[in-house]
């Protein structure tokens, strides 16, 4: 049986600039660049983010995003999962890979959150629920 390439992506900030470089491990290796543009966020590439098993697995879109005021955590949730055995760690640039239009949620405030019915419709903002009354 063959054996897969592995695939690892590297990030690098440069003058406020990211550039993301593909790297494939197999018997002849290479490394190729994929893309350059600037980072939206004010957050780095790597911040840890939390989201569900459904998203990353593409069975689910995004469609409620936290950005916590007390950690100042970003949640990006398919709004149909509570269960702590559904949530996953993953990277910022990871969630951009999933949906490159979360870039217009870059500007989320800490306290608030953004939601919408579906992809392709409109994000609604507020505060969220738990910072409402402070």
């Amino acid at each position: 049986m063959a054996r897969r390439p592995l695939e690892r992506e590297q990030i690098y900030l440069e003058g406020g600039r990211r550039t993301t470089q593909l790297m494939r491990d197999s018997l002849g290796g290479f490394t190729r660049p994929t893309m350059t543009e600037p980072w939206p966020f004010a957050d780095a590439p790597n911040t840890a983010t939390i989201t569900t098993i459904h998203v990353l697995d593409g069975r689910l879109p995004i469609c409620l995003v936290t950005h916590d005021s007390d950690d100042g955590m970003w949640q990006f949730l398919c709004g149909t999962s509570n269960d702590p055995a559904d949530g996953r760690v993953v990277g910022l640039h990871r969630i951009l890979e999933l949906d490159p239009h979360l870039v217009e949620l870059a500007d989320l405030p800490l306290g608030w959150r953004a939601w919408r019915e579906k992809p392709g419709t409109p994000w609604h903002r507020g505060l969220s629920p738990e910072d409402s009354d402070v």
